[in-house]
């Protein structure tokens, strides 16, 4: 199996890992103390398969696209050229929140076409050369600005503590103010909400979806500005005004990171969110989960997913070679097993999920073998979106999961 190469060049200064697991940390140049551990850290791929982190604030970016200083596209045929300015526009919006793109340890990337991956995989890989690498996810998809053929968002460790979430601005390109390009996730508790939707046109369902999200955090004693990322899969991704529009009224000033992907579905949007839940006593096992009321709860996976201590990012999983569907499942969730135990963790320990289809095989195996492999008690919380594509040949499912430490 392999995975893309991220976005960033990065460097970690400690490196831990677990006992008597089989996780193989290396050596970076000092990064302010920060301590990471990479499970198969790959030059040729510029990836881990798998990073743990803690111990510092987590900062989670926008969606941030290749417009530079004046607020238009670069080259907008040139996917090399807007690949070094995602780089450029990350690293700003990291220094804001006073980090840096040798501290990020998950990379997400949005890619238009399947034809555009492998040059901007060569930008990448070019790019990022150190030790250890990110954990990398990857998904096909329009972008807000037709325009663009790239786009990415991060986690990185902040340097500084911080007991609330903030939310940065930083130097914004001209014309495009909102949302904030960072927001800091305090060290504490960390809650993940499964994906909400609402019925309606899209702004109406946008407006209801994030109603009902505000009610979910209510019942875990949260509001809205405890939200540090807002992901929404939304059709069709020409309106992306629409939704970025009914956020902005119900946040005013307070606009947290967003990112877009378009689905297919007959939903019109489907959101996720991220919050701070505070602290709390460290002896509170590492993930707990709930339903808050008016909501159903499934064995597959939970509504809210609350993780304390350390995170462990896995990288966008795929089959090591095109199968049917549910050898394509079976393929990724032993590679996830393998990931997530090397580092510590185990899949009773799983935070969030987010899965992305482009075939109705490999979506129905999903559905069919998720039981196999959860506990009904402690599945993560989850969202799956039907996507143009993958980013790989062939492939038509790609899991990517946040889980923690097994105390």
């Amino acid at each position: 199996m392999r995975v893309f190469a991220p976005l960033l060049l990065l460097s970690f200064a400690t490196f831990h890992t677990p006992a008597g697991r089989a996780a193989e940390p290396t050596d970076g140049d000092a990064a302010d103390g920060l301590e990471a551990t990479a499970y198969e850290s790959n030059p040729a791929t510029g990836t881990s398969l798998a990073v743990r982190v803690g111990g510092f604030p987590l900062v989670h970016t926008t969606q941030l696209l290749p417009l530079h200083e004046q607020g238009d596209i670069v080259a907008p045929d040139d996917v090399a050229a807007q690949t070094r300015q995602v780089i450029q526009n990350l690293g700003a919006a990291l220094a804001a929140a006073d980090s840096s793109l040798d501290r990020v340890v998950k990379l997400n990337l949005y890619v238009s076409d399947d034809a555009n991956v492998d040059g901007a995989m060569k930008i990448l890989a070019q790019t990022f050369t150190h030790d250890p690498r990110p954990a990398c996810s990857l998904v096909v998809t329009r972008l807000a600005d037709p325009r663009a053929l790239i786009a990415a968002d991060a986690v990185a460790a902040a340097r500084q503590r911080s007991e609330e979430v903030k939310y940065v601005r930083g130097k914004s390109p001209a014309g495009r103010e909102r949302p904030h390009q960072a927001a800091v996730l305090p060290d504490g508790k960390r809650i993940y909400i499964s994906g909400q939707a609402e019925p309606g046109d899209l702004a109406t369902a946008t407006r209801k979806t994030l109603a009902s999200l505000l009610e979910t955090l209510k019942f875990l004693h949260r509001g809205p500005r405890d939200i540090v990322q807002i992901k929404a899969f939304m059709s069709p991704m020409s309106e992306a005004d629409v939704v970025l529009r009914e956020i902005e009224t119900l946040f005013g000033e307070n606009v947290p990171p967003v990112s877009l992907v378009e689905w297919i579905s007959p939903l019109p949007i489907e959101i996720e969110v991220v919050a701070a839940g505070g602290g709390g006593p460290r002896a509170e096992p590492s993930v707990e989960y709930a339903t808050p009321p008016g909501l159903k709860s499934s064995p597959v996976f939970s509504r809210v997913a609350i993780a304390r201590g350390d995170t462990i990012f896995v990288s966008g999983l795929f089959a090591a070679s095109a199968a049917s569907g549910h050898e394509e499942v079976e393929a990724i969730f032993a590679q996830l097993t393998k990931a997530v135990e090397a580092l510590g963790g185990n899949l009773r320990q799983l935070a969030k999920a987010t899965y992305y289809v482009s075939g109705d095989e490999s979506s129905r195996a999903l559905n069919d073998l998720r039981p196999r492999y959860y506990s009904p008690e402690r599945p993560p919380a989850a969202s799956k979106a039907q996507v143009r594509g993958v980013g790989r040949p062939g492939r038509t499912i790609t899991l990517d999961m946040i889980a923690a430490p097994a105390r």
